[in-house]
């Protein structure tokens, strides 16, 4: 089986000359259609095909624009698909796109044996499989179709029950029921947000569902426990683990209260969940409430820190309150170093040690301090001079990656000699072997950068529009 990341980061290269993967438009559905034990679906963020035998995702490619039409002659060997009015195929073993023809607004894509065939107003026209027109034709009747040509119409007596689902249900997202597509006793249903709904025909109920990548779009804040990786959102939470995707959202389902996410956080492997309706934590029977009051800025030591109104607490994994000490100020990151917790508040940093809570002087002096981010002998400051770093009392400055703004937030972290750091203007990234600064910006989805976790050689850029991710 062959997981989303390596497939998806192998065909990128072809498109966007960087390898860079969105994820989460995979839920805006435009075409399905199986193929053997396979559903080839045409979205948003590109095409995958997914393995309805394993519930995995099998391949993935990726695009900056959405794919109307998908469909496969050989889901070994590749796809032709309909993007932005023009018929490709991508060969998947090769990873590479090749121009068939310009086909226009169509509605349907059918394939068989060594032939392709468009429809649009009932108009039907073949090409060969190399791109060449061969003209309007009566197509074969083993022709397999995706589209119009394979959906069912609204009014159909036999999606009567499905109304109230989808005329109701807000979870399901905007649904046009020309993404319908039926096989034997199951439907499957294509929203505008919510992945593939999946319905027995004889049952007449909803059993199962497909939701590759993100229910959200805003990505605010990530965690990695043992493998997986976990993605917050405006509207809950998604796991990642290896190609399976599973998202927890708002509900009496999964205890979760509250749908924006703010911040998440490990403790003794478990996710630590900070909320609007205060900070939960996620069990193996749902998530449960640590505390209703207060917003969660992080976990250090075995402690959660947490502001609430103008005191900044310690927290046990119980709820407890260990301390409290009188802040004035909106904490905007928090951090560990040297046994210390920092926090950046009114661009200035300050240590919180015991009971002690004072300004960090010694690098406040280059303030105002718009980012900050550790590792394990060095702090890290954006600050109106450039990009500082202060080691052992000496501040060095390294360099000038862009102008700052007060009151914006810069996402920023250190790992594998690199400083990233998140912008409205993508991922600035100082590279300290070489000295070097370069920016990720037109391989993302959105340029606003919310959030960033580096882990294994891949940098996750969690955006206003959607994940990216980013391998190097």
């Amino acid at each position: 089986m062959k997981t989303l990341t390596k497939i998806s980061f192998f065909l990128i290269t072809t498109l966007y000359g960087f390898n860079s993967t969105h994820i989460g438009k995979f839920l805006y559905v435009n075409s399905i259609v199986r193929q053997g034990n396979l559903l080839i679906v045409a979205t948003d963020g590109g095409v995958f095909t997914y393995d309805l035998f394993n519930k995995t995702l099998e391949n993935s490619i990726i695009t900056s624009s959405p794919v109307k039409l998908a469909i496969t002659q050989n889901a070994l060997t590749g796809y032709f698909v309909d993007f932005l009015g023009n018929l490709y195929k991508w060969d998947i073993s090769r990873g590479d796109k090749y121009f068939l023809a310009s086909v226009g607004n169509i509605t349907s894509l059918g394939v068989c044996c060594d032939k392709i065939y468009t429809e649009s107003n009932g108009r039907i026209t073949a090409y060969t499989t190399g791109g060449i027109r061969l003209g309007i034709m009566k197509p074969s009747p083993a022709t397999l179709w995706v589209g119009r040509l394979n959906s069912l119409k609204k009014g159909d007596d036999k999606i009567l029950f499905l109304q109230p689902y989808f005329f109701i249900d807000d979870f399901a997202g905007r649904v046009d029921l020309s993404y319908f597509y039926k096989n034997f006793s199951d439907l499957w249903v294509g929203t505008r947000g919510m992945g593939i709904y999946h319905y027995n025909f004889t049952l007449k109920l909803k059993d199962d569902s497909i939701q590759i990548g993100l229910p959200f779009k805003q990505v605010k804040s990530m965690a990695a426990i043992d493998g997986k990786i976990y993605f917050g959102g405006e509207y809950g939470i998604a796991k990642m683990k290896d190609s399976i995707w599973r998202p927890f959202l708002p509900g009496v389902q999964s205890g979760l209260d509250c749908p924006s996410i703010s911040k998440l956080a490990v403790l003794e492997k478990k996710l630590i969940v900070g909320t609007e309706c205060g900070i939960q934590y996620l069990s193996p029977y749902g998530f449960r409430d640590i505390r209703t009051r207060g917003r969660l800025l992080g976990v250090f030591d075995d402690e959660l820190i947490v502001q609430d109104g103008n005191y900044i607490a310690a927290v046990s994994p119980d709820g407890g309150k260990l301390l409290a000490l009188k802040f004035p100020f909106d904490v905007e990151e928090a951090d560990s170093f040297d046994g210390k917790v920092l926090l950046l508040a009114d661009n200035k940093l300050f240590a919180l040690k015991g009971k002690s809570l004072k300004p960090l002087r010694s690098i406040n002096k280059f303030a105002p301090i718009y980012a900050f981010a550790t590792s394990e002998n060095s702090i890290y400051a954006v600050t109106e001079s450039g990009l500082l770093k202060m080691k052992d009392g000496i501040v060095e400055k390294l360099a000038y990656p862009f102008r700052p703004y007060k009151n914006r937030h810069y996402p920023m972290m250190v790992s594998d000699s690199r400083v990233f750091i998140g912008t409205v203007n993508g991922v600035y990234i100082y590279n300290e072997k070489n000295k070097s600064v370069s920016r990720i910006w037109q391989e993302l989805s959105n340029k606003n950068v919310l959030s960033l976790l580096y882990l294994g050689g891949r940098l996750f850029v969690g955006t206003a529009n959607g994940l990216n991710i980013v391998k190097f």
